[in-house]
């Protein structure tokens, strides 16, 4: 059989181990402490500034110091708990049950969503990476690598989703700080729409409503009732452009052709319509889906009709 030391206390009072030397003093608060306490309690008191350490192998495994900072695999941890001591892979396994899940809280409060204002975990049910704030979930990675933002991401097995929801506006911004960089937005919103925003110059380039119409420089495109529409505005008092290009054509801003409302800028001629080609050559239009040429305006100043090139 075993050997065994008891140290008995038949009352309420602390039934301890007491350890002293000559540096710690003999008083009963030098030294270390090991035993029960009052009612049910068990205690390892170190009553001096140094360290605790506990050891397998000769080699120091765990350390409470003397700030009380808990070491795994150092002696002189840095921070309320430190895993590794500088050296080969370290790490921490948190291992729950297939259904369950894992989970790091960070809390500022003892009561309701204070125990986990902000949080990671992992849901080992669906095998979801979840990270919360202000006490709710912020971000999700589904179990595809697909990742949402305010919400579950939509689940595609081809590709791969970033999806950001809110009950509002779901907004994605794209900034380059270099210079000459500028921040982009785009964002959904709760009435349907779809628009890319220039942040740096505070204006909307870009947008298509619910019902398909497109905008460019304008926020509300317009269309007769049951037709779509790409609509294009001009700045105060400039022209709105749609530019053609090809690689044959080049593709810089004197190459190509145009298709051109003019504005005020252009005196006289402001409200008309314009099709410009910069390239020197005819313009054609025709009909049909074996394009039947109906009307040829040449590049010398001609104009010939259903396929006569005659000048």
């Amino acid at each position: 059989a075993g050997r065994v030391v008891h140290a008995s206390n038949s009352g309420s009072n602390s039934a301890y181990f007491h350890s002293t030397n000559g540096s710690t003093g003999t008083g009963s608060q030098d030294g270390i402490v090991m035993g029960m306490g009052d009612a049910t309690n068990a205690y390892f008191w170190n009553y001096e500034s140094g360290n605790i350490q506990f050891a397998t192998s000769a080699t120091a495994r765990l350390t409470i110091t003397g700030a009380g900072n808990m070491g795994l695999g150092t002696a002189a941890p840095l921070a309320n708990f430190q895993v590794g001591g500088y050296s080969s892979s370290q790490g921490i396994s948190i291992a729950a049950g297939t259904g369950s899940y894992s989970y790091l809280y960070f809390a500022d409060g003892s009561s309701g969503n204070q125990q986990y204002r902000g949080y990671i975990q992992y849901n080992h049910a669906n095998d979801s990476l979840e990270i919360g704030t202000s006490g709710s979930e912020a971000l999700r990675i589904d179990s595809s690598g697909n990742l949402g933002v305010g919400g579950s991401p939509t689940s595609n097995t081809s590709t791969k989703t970033l999806q950001v929801t809110d009950a509002t506006t779901a907004r994605m911004l794209l900034e380059s700080t270099g210079s000459g960089g500028r921040k982009y937005g785009w964002y959904a919103s709760v009435d349907g729409q779809f628009a890319v925003y220039d942040y740096t110059a505070n204006a909307e380039r870009m947008r298509i409503t619910s019902s398909g119409d497109v905008g460019i420089n304008q926020t509300t495109p317009t269309s007769p009732s049951g037709h779509r529409v790409l609509h294009i505005s001009g700045d105060t008092g400039g022209q709105a452009r749609i530019h053609l290009t090809t690689s044959a054509s080049g593709h810089g801003s004197n190459e190509g052709a145009y298709i051109v409302a003019l504005g005020a800028e252009s005196g006289a001629s402001a409200g008309q319509l314009g099709i410009q080609n910069l390239e020197n050559r005819d313009i054609h239009f025709g009909t049909g889906t074996s394009y039947a040429e109906k009307l040829r305006i040449q590049h010398a100043g001609g104009i010939s009709f259903n396929g006569d090139t005659a000048t």
